[in-house]
């Protein structure tokens, strides 16, 4: 569907799922000339639609599609892939954001979709949508005071993981020198990644969703909300190339596990 009678139809009362907030943010980054879609793509397809929240919101500061799209080329410039109609991938921040939204749907159930990813940005906090915010005029800390759901533990789910895909949290009490990685391999186990060495679990004792839950009522938060909460130093970023340098990640992200 183009993505203009898209949004006629989410005007004229479509419900703006997921997919077609996506599909918008896809056609934003066409127009922008960019060949991936990120938070800031998000950004501009929210400030399109109909929301009367979000419309509120950014009527307060005067922020309009035009002034979004301008604080979007003010950080990523226009980029030269304006005519291009390939496939544009979504950026590790924007599936972490997606992954808060998610999370956000048991817990948050009076706030639609629009809101939820408006909620799940603020919480993530570091994208580019987040600075394009603040070239705004908006102020992340009086955001999360407008949006009390930013308080709200997002709870990642299984259904929002990918096999490989590899996702950190972090223990209140331990802190960062005990981030564990956690990964989802292509049956129905998980490997936990503790820094040094992990623990498979093959999904034979103890599946995925299991292991998943069992680190979030041990009181692990995925680590954009654990750094929400002051737990995570400023700069402090996830050992990813350790993590991939363990043989098991390597394996279960080759597709071998």
């Amino acid at each position: 569907m183009p993505p203009r009678l898209l949004l006629f139809l989410i005007s004229a009362g479509l419900l703006a799922t997921a997919d077609r907030v996506l599909a918008i943010a896809r056609f934003e980054s066409r127009n922008l000339g960019h060949n991936f879609v990120g938070t800031e793509h998000v950004l501009c397809a929210l400030a399109r639609l109909p929301d009367s929240r979000l419309r509120h919101l950014f009527a307060q500061r005067g922020a309009t599609i035009e002034n979004v799209r301008s604080g979007v080329i003010g950080e990523d410039t226009l980029g030269p892939h304006r005519h291009s109609r390939a496939f544009r991938p979504l950026t590790p921040r924007l599936r972490k954001v997606l992954m808060i939204a998610e999370g956000l749907a048991l817990q948050a159930k009076h706030m639609n979709i629009p809101q939820r990813l408006f909620v799940a940005i603020i919480t993530e906090g570091w994208g580019v949508a987040g600075r394009v915010l603040r070239s705004l005029g908006f102020d992340l800390a009086q955001l999360r005071e407008t949006f009390p759901e930013t308080a709200i533990e997002p709870r990642v789910t299984i259904s929002a993981l990918g096999p490989g895909e590899l996702i950190w949290f972090i223990h209140p009490t331990h802190g960062v020198k005990h981030a564990a990685g956690f990964v989802m391999d292509h049956r129905s186990g998980a490997y936990v990644f503790g820094g040094h060495t992990g623990s498979h679990y093959t999904g034979h004792g103890e599946t995925a969703a299991q292991k998943l839950a069992e680190m979030q009522e041990l009181g692990y938060l995925w680590w954009p909300y654990a750094r929400w909460h002051g737990i995570v130093p400023a700069g402090w970023l996830p050992p990813e190339e350790d993590a991939k340098g363990d043989s098991i990640v390597r394996r279960i992200q080759d597709g071998e596990l």
